[in-house]
Order: structure tokens, then sequence, then C-alpha cells
């Protein structure tokens, strides 16, 4: 089954472009971490649904959780749409993934968590004891956003192999 899978990946640009030297071995790396991230995926998606389900129907949510629960699944089920478009992106005549898709990928990610995140706050504080002054929430906000910035910029460095052309980081070349 392995040389049948890595006969499939000869036939892709980014075999016959970038890794025409790969031999099976090497194939199993690169196919046990795409393995593994969509493993997690479905793990992150199964493990959201299935407590969803049971307190969806025993009827232990009300209908505005409810309402707030189901943006998060539909982010997680964007979020595996997307990286599927994405994967799907760099099989064609790319030797690699689209990276504005790759940034995408990886925003979404983001957003979906910060979004669980404040789910899960949003219960541990319904009664509103734990005020946060407008400046902490502002500083907050800006902070992450300056974060989330520079984490996409990566990605698109990444996507587009640019690491490559200074690899000398944190000069550029032989300058500051």
């Amino acid at each position: 089954e392995w040389l049948l899978e890595f006969e499939n990946y000869k036939t892709s640009p980014e075999f016959k472009l970038v890794n025409k030297h790969y031999e099976v071995g090497d194939f199993k790396q690169i196919f046990w971490w795409e393995y593994s991230h969509r493993a997690l995926g479905r793990i992150i998606g199964l493990t959201f649904i299935i407590p969803l389900l049971y307190f969806y129907f025993g009827r232990k949510m009300d209908k505005r959780f409810t309402f707030k629960a189901l943006i998060a699944l539909g982010l997680i089920i964007s979020q595996g749409l997307l990286g599927w478009i994405m994967v799907k992106s760099g099989l064609n005549k790319a030797q690699h993934v689209n990276h504005f898709l790759l940034a995408s990928h990886l925003l979404l990610a983001i957003s979906t968590l910060i979004y669980i995140v404040y789910l899960k706050q949003s219960l541990k504080y319904s009664d509103g004891m734990n005020e946060v002054s407008a400046k902490i929430k502002r500083v907050a906000r800006i902070t992450l956003f300056v974060i989330m910035l520079q984490m996409i910029l990566g990605a698109l460095v990444a996507g587009l192999k640019a690491g490559y052309v200074y690899s000398t980081f944190p000069k550029m070349g032989a300058n500051w």
C-alpha cells in the first residue's frame, strides 16, 4: 500500500519539481505529518460535536447558547473544508499550496480557537462578576490583532518559501 501511495505521489508537481529525490521512507515522513494533521482536525470536530449533541438533545442548553455553539461548529467545519481546498490547490500545476489559502487556513483556525475560548468564558462568567475594564479589553484586542497579523504574515512567508531568499535571520544577507 505504501508503494501504491508513493507512486500516486510521484505524479504530483511537488514530487516532480521539488522532491524527486524522495524514497518511500521520505514519503512516509510527509505522509504521517499530513495524516496526523487531518486526524487531529477530525478529533477536534468530534470532541466538539459529540458533547454538543448530548447537551442539545438533553435539553441542557438555552437557544441563545445553542446558536453560538452552532456558529462554532460551522467554523470548525469551514476549517476542514478550507484545509481540503488548500491541499487541492497544491496538487494541480503548482508545486506548493496557495499561500493565500495557507494564511486563510491559519487565520480561520486562530479565529475558531478565539471564538471557542470566548464561548467557554461566557459560560464561566455568565453572571458578569468578572467584568474587565475597557482599557484592558482595548489593549488585549490590539495585542491580539498584532499577534494575528504577524502569524498571517508568517504564513504568507512560509507559503511563498520566502524564507529561502534570506535564510540569515536576523540579518538580510550581510545587512541589518
